[in-house]
């Protein structure tokens, strides 16, 4: 069986579940695979992956419209895996930022699903998160590494407690913070590596300790995630900024308006893994 006959045979199965996908999307997963020089085998891989993907991500749709109908929660799960991590000995080295911060520190359940969460670590630690997490495989698992990648640290992608906990390495600067971060494409095989200035933020304006589950933690301020929800306003970002409506501070929102600037992508770049690349 070829490989189109393979993809069209995966596309009737999730037709049954009520997936489907647009012509130019299908289009684009198709070029990616012929352009990335692969197998046969690697090819049927890759759309094996993207297959399950999309069966998860309906899923994980499915888990959202129940918990905004108050009727499903993964609160539990992100406060285990908060637990797990921040109560260990790297906790001292890692920032929760985004949007699981305003429900730990109020300790309210979520009126949507949290998918995961996001730490900053500064790049001169990140060798201490990844030995501690070489050492104890029965309580982290490594979902992916960007050292696998390049020689270039863009961060790792956890598993604790079954919930994705990415750790994303920042550089100060004088002109503000440098975060690197990935997405990896499952589908494809790759990472998507950015580097991302932060004009006119740095920890002493943007980070606090918070008592989180009787723990002194490093969180980015709720006036901060404030602005970054106020800016993109998914509906998401709506949901949350009711909770964190009552917790901010109106002239701390003003002074990080006024000292930020929009964040700048220096570098982009999409890697595969070194041990998939084929020596010529």
């Amino acid at each position: 069986m070829d490989i189109k006959d393979y993809i069209t045979n995966k596309l009737q199965d999730l037709a049954q579940y009520g997936i489907t996908f647009s012509e130019d999307k299908l289009n684009e997963f198709y070029q990616s695979l012929l352009e990335q020089n692969l197998s046969d085998e690697e090819m049927k891989a890759q759309v094996d992956n993207a297959y399950e993907n999309a069966l998860k991500n309906q899923e994980k749709k499915r888990l959202d419209d129940l918990a905004r109908n108050g009727e499903y929660s993964n609160f539990d799960q992100v406060k285990e895996a908060f637990n797990c991590l921040m109560g260990s000995p790297i906790g001292q080295y890692i920032a929760i930022y985004g949007s699981t911060v305003p429900y730990l520190m109020t300790n309210k359940t979520p009126k949507r699903l949290i998918g995961d969460i996001d730490c900053h670590c500064s790049i001169e630690n990140m060798d201490k998160v990844r030995e501690f997490v070489r050492q104890h495989p029965e309580m982290i698992d490594v979902e992916t590494d960007t050292l696998d990648y390049s020689n270039d640290d863009y961060g790792i992608e956890l598993i604790i407690a079954g919930l994705n906990v990415s750790v994303f390495p920042t550089v100060e600067t004088p002109e503000g913070r440098i975060t690197k971060n990935f997405v990896y494409h499952k589908s494809l095989g790759t990472v998507e590596e950015t580097a991302t200035i932060f004009y006119g933020l740095h920890d002493e304006n943007e980070l606090i300790t918070a008592d989180i589950e009787g723990k002194q933690v490093k969180v980015s301020c709720p006036e901060y995630i404030y602005l970054q929800k106020a800016r993109a306003m998914r509906e998401k970002d709506v949901i949350d900024m009711e909770v964190l409506q009552p917790m901010i501070n109106q002239d701390k929102v003003s002074y990080l308006r006024s000292v930020t600037k929009t964040p700048e992508t220096l570098k982009k770049e999409f890697l595969r893994k070194q041990s998939d690349i084929k020596t010529l």
